[in-house]
Order: structure tokens, then sequence, then C-alpha cells
């Protein structure tokens, strides 16, 4: 609608004066989120490649090296790497915290882009090849879409199935899982992860009241053999406990033997400083 000039000044700002560009120019406006709730972030901008580049150590701080420091409490914080301002339960004593996006990214790339190139057909093979390679830290929440990308290549390698688009979900699912839930949620990444594979495998959804009981039930079972232990978490052991009980449990309802053969002899214990040593199945000379 056109207006006499200078009756405009007389508007409430219920009315847009547009510019010759379609441009609000009587409102001064601020850029906001168009969220239906604002997230609850702050973020310090930094450029990407600063992030991509920073040096991160691949035990306990990310940053700095120092042991972290679990609390009780979450509390806010800003993540070193990217800035936002997140609730965390973790930080190292130099108060240093690295958001489970930024721990884990360099190693979920690197994850995707080898699992869709590799034709290994046992996932204890598969799992210390993606392990050797410097962006997978000794410990984190990467481990959690790890263990499922594992299990859907090496399936798709034996049954000639196409898994790409499986393993870029079990990715996805996996991340959505919090670093420190084998504590703080009550049940290992690894073991959940074992679960994410066989849901896509299966096609389950809450709807589906078989393949949710049989999802649930092959979860716990994992979990079983991995709570046996008396144990601070170490994701190298766990992981390979999930993969090892995958083995056994998921061929009863994938008619696919999934092989986990390939022989695994820790060489982190002496950097890892919560090893369990000789109560470890992974240690040098356990019998």
């Amino acid at each position: 609608t056109e207006i006499h000039s200078g009756i405009d000044k007389n508007l409430d700002e219920t009315f847009f004066e547009l510019n010759e560009n379609g441009a609000v120019i009587n409102i001064d406006q601020d850029i906001n989120c168009c969220c239906e709730i604002a997230p609850d972030v702050t973020i310090n901008l930094k450029k990407i490649d600063d992030i991509k580049t920073s040096t991160k150590f691949s035990q306990d701080c990310m940053v700095c090296g120092a042991k972290l420091q679990y609390l009780e409490k979450s509390i806010q914080q800003s993540c070193y790497f990217c800035g936002r301002k997140l609730w965390t339960n973790t930080i190292c004593t130099n108060e240093h915290f690295v958001c489970d996006n930024c721990h884990s990214q360099d190693a979920l790339d690197f994850i995707k882009s080898f699992c869709l190139n590799v034709r290994d057909k046992d996932m204890i093979a598969l799992f210390k090849k993606i392990r050797a390679h410097p962006s997978v830290p000794m410990h984190g929440p990467e481990y959690h879409s790890l263990v499922p990308a594992v299990i859907l290549t090496v399936y798709g390698n034996l049954s000639g199935q196409n898994t790409t688009q499986l393993i870029f979900e079990a990715i996805h699912r996996g991340k959505t899982i919090i670093g420190g839930a084998c504590s703080f949620l009550g049940i290992c990444g690894a073991a959940i992860g074992v679960g994410i594979a066989l849901s896509l495998l299966l096609k389950a959804d809450p709807y589906k009241a078989r393949e949710r009981q049989i999802v649930q039930k092959v979860t716990h079972q994992v979990l079983k053999e991995i709570s046996h232990y008396h144990a601070p978490r170490c994701c190298q052991r766990d992981c390979w406990l999930a993969l090892k009980a995958a083995s056994q449990i998921l061929p009863k309802y994938l008619d696919i033997e999934l092989a986990a053969e390939e022989k695994l002899i820790c060489e982190q214990f002496s950097q890892n400083k919560e090893c369990i040593g000789k109560l470890c199945p992974l240690f040098p000379g356990h019998q």
C-alpha cells in the first residue's frame, strides 16, 4: 500500500516502510534465530580452519593433556575449539572443555570415508585399522559411532548389500550419545552401538513390537559382557567386548556370520592411566 510522504512518521511498528530493494528501513532490527525456542548456546565465532587445524591430544584433555574431571552436576562451559557455551559434566583440571562435536568430528569424517572404501570381513580387523588413524583418540564419544559403522561395513562386505546409507545413519545416531554415557546414563555407548546397527538392519522403530524387543534384548546382552568387568572406562576394551558379543549374538537375527576373530593385543596400556592391567582380556599375556 502506498501512503503520502510525511504520514509515515506518525506510524508505529505495525507498518513496514520498504526501500526500492524491499528492505524494511523504518525499524531497527537485530539478527535473530528463527527457532521456535532459541538455543541455549553462546557462540564465540572462530574460523573453521582454526578449529580443524588445532592440535588435539589423543588422551585426557584434548587441549592440554591434563586429567579430566567428571562432575556430579552439569555446569555451563564454553568449548575451547568452537566457542559454544553448553552444559557439561566434564572439564579438565585446567578447566578446558571440548564439546562432543569438536571431540569427534575429525574421527567421524575419517570413519565415514574409510568404511565406504574397505573390503574387510572381520570386525576386529577393521576396528584395529580405524583406531590406528591419528584422528581417533584413545577414548571418546566417537566410539559410539565407530561400533555400528564397523558392524554395518562388515555386514555389507559379507552380504553384498549396499550399506552406505545405513553407515551414514549409524554414525549420525551414534553422535547423539553423550560422552561418558557408560556412567552418566548407565549404559555404554559401545553396547548401544550394537543396538544401533541391529536396529538399522531390522528396520526397527517404536511401533514394531518384535524388532523393538530384539534390539533391546541384544543391547542388554552386550552390556552384560561389558559390565562384567570391575573397571573404569576403556573404549578399546569395551568396543572389543561389544564386537565379540555381536559376532555371537547377531547371526541369530541376521542369518549371516559376522567374524570377530582377528587377534587384538593392547599396545596402549602404558599410556592409559586407568588400565586394569592383567585383569583386562586384551592385556599382553592375559590368559
